[in-house]
């Protein structure tokens, strides 16, 4: 990687850290750090490196991932449930979509369209596709990627379901 001195100022503000909290991170003076910054001092290679590796580290422990987004509350409806125990369900709970099970395997999505759908034409409800599943150490950017495209995100980890992330999930993230 090719480190640029005057990057130093933008990458330390853009992660909202104080000259004195990248010191304390990296081992070098503030001084030093206040100095470099204002094109006063060329710090030797090793510095650099100590500075740049900090900045990079503390860039890396600020990434979301999707276990930290997660709801862990997680409700799923058999496949065989009736269109008015999922209504109950949906209504009690406040949900406006619940994951849809075949022996503890997600095989689709109910969501409130597909009941008003069916309730309209005086159908059975049809499940929408399986939504998507992620690892909990998915970062929180690719969820949202799927998020444009699926109401819904299902978090497991070898197999196992460890929760879900929906649109409201990620903006509750955000306040």
């Amino acid at each position: 990687m090719m480190w640029n001195l005057e990057d130093i100022r933008k990458m330390r503000r853009q992660l909202g850290i104080t000259q004195n909290a990248l010191a304390k991170l990296s081992g070098v003076s503030q001084s030093m750090i206040a100095k470099t910054e204002s094109g006063k001092l060329d710090p030797g290679f090793s510095s650099i490196k100590k500075i740049f590796l900090a900045l990079e580290g503390f860039k890396a422990d600020k990434i979301v991932l999707a276990k930290d987004v997660m709801n862990k509350n997680i409700e799923a409806v058999d496949e065989s449930a009736r269109k008015e125990d999922i209504i109950k369900i949906m209504l009690k709970k406040g949900y406006s979509q619940l994951l849809v099970e075949k022996n503890g395997r997600i095989t689709g999505l109910i969501t409130e369209k597909s009941i008003i759908d069916a309730l309209a034409e005086g159908k059975r409800i049809i499940f929408e596709e399986a939504p998507p599943a992620v690892s909990p150490e998915t970062p929180l950017k690719l969820v949202i990627d799927l998020l444009h495209y699926f109401q819904i995100v299902v978090v497991q980890s070898a197999g196992n379901r460890m929760g879900v992330i929906t649109k409201i999930d990620v903006l509750g993230k955000t306040v």
